[in-house]
């Protein structure tokens, strides 16, 4: 109002030619006035920009940490290029504690907006503040956090936070191979006109490998401190892949002497002159290909593993028949050998195969 009286009288002066009327006071107070709006623009903006951040849900800041740090740099900027004089005033003093104390609890705050915080985490949280926060709350906000004196904690909450990081990098770890175990099945090949009642060779083995590589790899994670939330689920997987691993070596040396034995009692020859024998193993075949059809319908590691004992001790029983039978074979060749000394130079199974007159084209 002084302002527009002082401009109307001026005005008047002119008007009537009158000099001019200098009024110092006046003139000194309007000039502080306008070079302290700056600063007190400045406080305004950074007190309504800092209320803004602290009363917005805590997830929402996490995702706005960039901006909220480029805001609150111009702030200090503009604190920066206020008179030497000004930054002296109480108004400009606090403008510069609540920049450096916003900038200082920032990267926190984005710690704790992180994806690795659990629920668990929150309630070690809760611990060191010694409070009860509402995390599920949709009003939770970093308001809350700071008038729990989250500053002075930060280290400690900083601790607990890089170290939720590492938990969830174990944990990812230990999802993934989690996830391809899941995923993962045996390979059958049809062997004859018997259908799928062969393992893949060669896939059972890659598998086997993976299955010994993945229990190094949870191994190590097991022995790391971060894995402590994870150590049941970690020892279980260990526990189903060697016992997968174990029945799975089983199975390929049955499969092994089952097409060993199954080219000599396929052969008439052999079947004739091994009559009982050749019974005998005919039961045992009817068993072995039962197995591995209903196997075929549980291919998957996981259903595999669900019938593991089963399996297992179906596989040893049908091992230690054919085990038998393999003996037989060996006393028949070893008398063909007696009579025929050139055939000590030719493997069993070539000479199994030349006297019940099949081979195999993958043989």
């Amino acid at each position: 109002d002084k302002a527009r009286k002082h401009a109307t009288f001026r005005l008047g002066e002119e008007l009537f030619g009158l000099p001019h009327t200098t009024y110092e006071a006046f003139d000194f107070t309007r000039d502080e006035m306008e070079r302290a709006s700056s600063l007190y623009a400045l406080y305004n903006d950074v007190a309504t920009g800092v209320e803004k951040y602290q009363r917005a849900p805590l997830q929402k800041v996490g995702t706005m940490i960039g901006d909220i740090r480029a805001e609150i740099n111009n702030f200090r900027k503009r604190l920066s290029q206020l008179p030497d004089d000004l930054k002296e005033y109480k108004a400009a003093l606090k403008v510069a504690t609540m920049v450096d104390e916003i900038l200082g609890i920032l990267p926190l705050l984005g710690m704790l907006t992180h994806r690795a915080m659990r629920p668990r985490h929150w309630q070690q949280v809760m611990v060191i503040l010694q409070t009860v926060l509402d995390t599920d709350s949709p009003n939770f906000c970093a308001a809350l956090l700071l008038e729990a004196n989250l500053s002075g904690h930060q280290t400690e909450l900083e601790e607990l936070c890089m170290a939720a990081q590492e938990e969830l990098v174990t944990e990812e770890k230990t999802t993934a191979i989690a996830t391809k175990w899941q995923a993962t099945s045996l390979t059958f090949l049809n062997y004859n006109s018997l259908g799928p009642v062969m393992l893949d060779l060669v896939q059972t083995r890659q598998l086997m490998d993976w299955l010994e590589e993945s229990n190094v790899s949870l191994r190590s994670l097991l022995g790391s401190k971060h894995s402590r939330p994870f150590k049941h689920e970690i020892e279980e997987l260990m526990t189903k892949f060697t016992l997968v691993n174990d029945l799975l070596d089983i199975w390929l040396g049955v499969q092994h002497i089952w097409r060993y034995v199954g080219v000599a009692f396929h052969g008439e020859d052999v079947a004739s002159q091994l009559s009982q024998e050749a019974k005998r193993f005919e039961y045992i075949n009817s068993v072995y290909i039962k197995l591995m059809q209903e196997a075929f319908t549980h291919r998957y590691l996981m259903m595999i593993h669900s019938h593991c004992e089963s399996l297992r001790g179906r596989l040893v029983e049908t091992h230690e028949q054919l085990e038998i039978s393999q003996k037989c074979l060996t006393g028949y060749l070893d008398t063909k050998r007696q009579a025929f000394p050139r055939m000590f130079f030719v493997s069993n199974t070539i000479l199994l195969e030349s006297l019940s007159h099949t081979i195999e084209a993958d043989s």
